[in-house]
């Protein structure tokens, strides 16, 4: 909000006329109690007719309201929280009213479409290939693992955490959008929707502040078993090596386990200030000096194409390393692509933790990333794609095939570990990586303990050193690619080899010069051997009718093919389209229109690609025909082709099965249940993906009724609007007005059929209206709505309310064709004491100066015509 309020501030330094600046004046004082959206409309002159606003005292804001407040009509309070309303009949004038209550904590938008927390962007998943890992590899969940989100508190409320944050009952009382979008990325559970499915979606989450931008106190950490911290944030760029730096190095050599991943951050198109590469634009912008730390991982964002992003911050590194180590898709910024790494790195931990009953090492984690990553922008290496783009299933996969060794190293001792490299290889890649001790705070280089690495065919001797960028600090050089030698700058050592010849290979790995004692170690290795298709998977959420991007890898050579798809009831493959190049791996196409389980493939002369069964559905999104305290009513649309449907509600953690109904609606008792949540799926041969999760006390919906406003006057008839969640099982509908405190009927409905019912007084009493409207049910149960208020004014009538009323309060004169232009105030004994002309429908008239006593009001029109009304001052 903070931030909307500076805007303002910049925009009032324009010049404006003196009603602008007071109405922009009024918006600033009040910007705190309305929503940013709501804040947009008001200023567009686009209020919407609801709104939902938090009062402190719901008594003091309604006794406010009726006396001093605008026309409104309170249509409900909310169930759990009488201090929050919905209100209606909200128009620019009486919303500025509203703004002077001195009980107001709050408003925001009132009837709209209520859509359950919000949804994950996944295409980072098929591009960093999530998707294609937990199709293959379902157990990996992040079950029994812990991750920190360290930035402002996350929602401890959101769904998709439910049972899974520990410090529950310890938390901080606010959150932000922030925060709940990095840990639903990381370790959602999918009960909003498939689409808040995070990474890990099983691992339990921890929050912590980034007020203190150190490292967490390391036996805290180790205390709740956290081995990854998220850090999507940045505080502007800086290169150099910092106290900050110091403490996340040290602390990574203490706890070998914990993994902190960084965002870049979002200065890519920035120059430093300060340090080696000051003014060199688009290079060394990583926001913060303790990214420069050697230990933790910083990742960059990069597009649904593979391209880095404007914003994307750059490496080098204060003194030439390679920063960021590796790139994923982000979508709004650095910020998600680091919660993504994150994710992705718990489930590497629990592939080897479920091989070794304990946690991996931060190098090896790293190691498994940077290794696996796709080769983007220069060859082999550059500052603003690091090693490459994260493949979440490649990166397990060097765990499961236990293509790693770990290792320790004396200083000039040599280590050599021989590999098979297998026929058809397509790329060998070799990564190191150690956690290298700390040095010195502003140290012109920060390595202290240097490893070697180089690779040798032992059939041939051929041998090859990693690849090293140039860090001179001009761009022409920081834009050379990557040559073959010998790296004293780097705790990550890479080398590469292309279509390597089959045989057996050593990997040496020798301690230059190390400081220490020893130093540990982790290498992992890997060759591409086959071709796979990519997305979409069986693990994928997939909505009818709409276009996607096919994607598989592997087929070298350049040539055209086909896309086809296959109903799996049947054997016939469908012609979809030519695809120029199968070598390019991507081709976009629109999905049927139907509930379906299907396959896809990609077939040229020399190569074929199947993927795996994939279901097509067309999410269903219940809602509330009617929320009784006894029972509460959900019905949905149907879908073609499906004979019934599964009802899920929320569980300790996740959501479970509640039923299975073939008609599309249904009646729950609610002493049956035991939560407030509920979604959808079609039962169609395998799991469905289920629909929207919503909860059914946010859908403005009492008992049958959802609103009842008035709609207008016409023809001396008021008439009202009633909108109902549902007529299912209503006997009649009637609308009864208030008589000397009892309310009669006045118009009975039989049997209605619609939601929506007009009904209308077309003999309402002079002044003030009061009306409700009373439901029967089949069963004779009765159910009445909130009461709503009309004034009715004959012609050439006018009243004073309230009347009596008390020294100091204020009398509004309502005149219903705003005829009075004129009016005196005369006490009891005839004198006059005060005249003023006065205008619009609702006139205002202060009585801070009239003692306690009968006035008469002498009200007169442009043509001198008088009417005589009597006030009563208490």
């Amino acid at each position: 909000m903070k931030s909307f309020i500076i805007t303002i501030l910049v925009f009032l330094s324009a010049p404006l006329s003196y009603l602008q600046a007071q109405e922009n004046k009024e918006i600033i004082q009040t910007a705190h109690r309305l929503s940013p959206k709501l804040q947009t409309l008001y200023q567009s002159n686009q209020l919407p007719n609801t709104l939902r606003i938090k009062v402190s005292d719901s008594k003091s804001f309604l006794t406010w309201s009726e006396l001093h407040g605008p026309s409104l009509s309170v249509i409900s309070f909310h169930k759990k929280d009488s201090s929050v309303l919905l209100i209606g009949q909200v128009n620019q004038a009486n919303f500025q009213k509203l703004l002077q209550c001195e009980h107001l904590q709050f408003i925001d938008l009132g009837l709209r479409p209520a859509l359950e927390e919000r949804e994950n962007d996944l295409t980072g998943f098929r591009v960093n290939r999530v998707s294609l890992l937990h199709s293959k590899y379902p157990e990996l969940n992040g079950a029994g693992l812990n991750v920190s989100v360290k930035e402002g508190a996350f929602d401890k409320n959101d769904i998709d955490f439910r049972g899974r944050v520990p410090q529950f009952n310890n938390f901080p009382s606010i959150n932000t959008t922030h925060a709940t979008d990095m840990a639903s990325l990381i370790a959602g559970g999918g009960n909003s929707s498939p689409l808040g499915k995070g990474v890990a979606w099983k691992s339990n989450l921890f929050t912590a502040s980034f007020a203190n931008l150190f490292p967490d106190d390391t036996d805290e950490l180790l205390s709740r078993g956290i081995s990854v911290q998220n850090h999507s944030y940045g505080v502007g760029i800086e290169n150099y090596y910092g106290i900050e730096t110091q403490a996340y190095d040290e602390q990574c050599n203490q706890y070998p386990s914990i993994l902190h991943v960084f965002s870049a951050g979002n200065a890519g198109n920035q120059a430093s200030q300060e340090g080696t590469y000051a003014g060199i634009e688009g290079f060394a912008n990583l926001t913060a000096q303790f990214k420069m730390s050697k230990n933790t991982l910083s990742v960059g964002e990069i597009d649904a194409q593979n391209n880095i992003t404007m914003l994307s911050s750059r490496g080098p590194a204060y003194d030439g390393r390679v920063k960021p180590e590796v790139v994923a898709y982000g979508g709004e910024g650095s910020s998600e692509s680091a919660a993504l790494v994150s994710g992705i790195s718990l489930l590497i931990q629990q592939a080897y933790q479920d091989e070794y009953a304990e946690l991996p090492t931060s190098s090896l984690v790293k190691a498994a990333l940077i290794n696996s990553a796709e080769d983007l922008g220069r060859a082999a290496v550059d500052y603003e794609y690091g090693f490459g783009k994260v493949n979440a299933l490649e990166a397990v996969e060097s765990i499961k095939n236990q293509s790693f060794i770990q290792g320790s190293i004396l200083s000039q001792e040599e280590k050599i570990y021989t590999i098979e490299v297998p026929a058809g290889s397509k790329l060998l890649k070799v990564t190191l990586v150690w956690n290298d001790s700390v040095t010195e705070i502003d140290a012109p280089q920060a390595l202290v303990n240097d490893l070697d690495i180089s690779l040798q065919n032992v059939n041939t001797s051929e041998n090859w050193l990693p690849w090293s960028l140039s860090n001179y600090p001009h761009p022409d050089s920081l834009r050379k690619n990557a040559v073959r030698r010998a790296d004293h700058l780097n705790n990550i050592e890479q080398i590469t080899l292309e279509f390597p010849e089959a045989g057996t290979y050593q990997i040496k790995i020798k301690g230059f010069e190390i400081q220490t004692t020893s130093q540990t170690f982790s290498v992992v290795y890997s060759y591409q051997t086959q071709a796979a298709w990519v997305y979409p998977t069986s693990s994928d959420f997939l909505r009818a009718n709409r276009e996607i991007q096919l994607e598989w890898t592997g087929i070298s050579t350049a040539e055209q093919g086909v896309i086809e798809l296959k109903y799996t009831e049947g054997d016939t493959w469908h012609f979809l389209g030519n695809v120029e190049d199968v070598s390019q791996g991507k081709y976009i196409d629109l999905l049927p229109d139907t509930l379906a389980l299907i396959q896809l493939r990609v077939r040229s002369a020399s190569a074929m690609l199947t993927s795996d069964v994939i279901t097509v559905t067309q999410p269903i999104i219940p809602r509330v025909g009617f929320d009784c305290p006894e029972e509460l009513l959900l019905y949905w649309k149907p879908i073609a082709g499906v004979a019934s449907y599964e009802v899920f509600t929320m569980g300790e953690q996740y959501l479970e099965s509640y039923t299975t109904v073939s008609d599309t609606l249904l009646v729950i008792d609610k002493s049956q249940v035991h939560d407030v949540y509920f979604a959808l799926a079609p039962v169609f041969e395998d799991e469905t993906p289920k629909g929207l999760t919503i909860n059914y006390t946010f859908q403005s919906l009492d008992c049958y009724i959802r609103t009842l406003l008035l709609l207008d006057i016409v023809n001396d008839t008021i008439r009202l609007d009633l909108q109902l969640g549902t007529a299912y099982g209503l006997a009649s509908v009637a609308l009864q007005r208030k008589e000397n405190d009892e309310f009669k009927t006045i118009q009975t409905l039989q049997s209605p059929q619609d939601v929506r019912l007009l009904l209308g007084d077309n003999s309402p009493q002079p002044y003030r209206n009061v009306y409700r409207i009373e439901l029967n049910n089949a069963q004779g149960q009765k159910y009445y709505s909130n009461e709503v208020e009309a004034f009715y004014i004959p012609k050439n009538e006018y009243y004073l309310f309230p009347n009596p009323a008390k020294t100091g309060e204020t009398v509004v004169l309502i005149d219903e064709i705003d005829a009075v232009e004129h009016i005196v105030i005369y006490n009891s004994q005839g004198i006059k004491l005060r005249e003023f002309e006065i205008s619009e429908v609702f006139k205002e008239i202060d009585t801070d100066d009239l003692m306690p006593g009968l006035y008469f009001l002498y009200l007169s029109n442009s043509s001198g015509k008088l009417s005589v009304k009597r006030l009563v001052v208490l």
